[in-house]
């Protein structure tokens, strides 16, 4: 939609414009000032049109982007198959809950271990959802970064940056056991 509209305003109304101008300078008729209103009057309403809907859209797309965020998220072992995202998804998940909180889970197979807990602010940036962090009192090495949430279609997925494994990648779902077990 931007660029459609770029190209419009660049190489359609502004060449116009100037063109009405010089002429309406040099020949001194009313017709061209009429026609300069009847090309920016329009070009006005309608980019103040798409300005309001994008507005109450935003709003109400921000908190269905909320919603469908919340939940559990596991490591996406599809993504990078093998025995470290095997060991990863065996050791690591998070949860986001409806009051802007995550909760680290470190765990050893089924069993929670270690719970951190950290605040977050949701931000949409060109209906792009990140999130950005509060640093938790015991550091982890997943939070020292700021996730990148990915979207595609309906789905969502995080990538967390971390210096002892590279990039984990999350999705939203349940922990399930796994036949293959790496070694701990």
């Amino acid at each position: 939609m931007k660029s459609g509209f770029d190209f419009i305003l660049y190489f359609v109304l502004l060449p116009l414009t100037v063109a009405f101008e010089l002429f309406w300078l040099w020949l001194d008729e009313k017709v061209f000032k009429k026609l300069l209103y009847f090309f920016w009057m329009p070009t006005c309403a309608i980019a103040f049109i798409f300005l309001m809907f994008r507005l109450f859209s935003v709003e109400k797309n921000t908190d269905s982007i909320r919603q469908a965020l919340n939940g559990m998220y596991v490591v996406d072992r599809a993504r990078f198959a093998g025995p470290q995202a095997d060991w990863q998804y065996n050791h690591y998940r998070f949860e986001i809950t409806p009051d802007d909180s995550l909760f680290l889970y470190v765990t050893v197979h089924e069993r929670v271990v270690k719970t951190i807990k950290t605040a977050f602010t949701y931000h949409l940036t060109n209906n792009n959802p990140k999130i950005t962090l509060q640093t938790p009192t015991p550091q982890h090495h997943l939070f020292r970064k700021r996730p990148i949430l990915i979207q595609e279609g309906n789905s969502f997925y995080y990538v967390f940056f971390s210096k002892k494994y590279g990039n984990i990648f999350f999705t939203k779902g349940e922990w399930e056991a796994i036949d293959k077990v790496a070694k701990e």
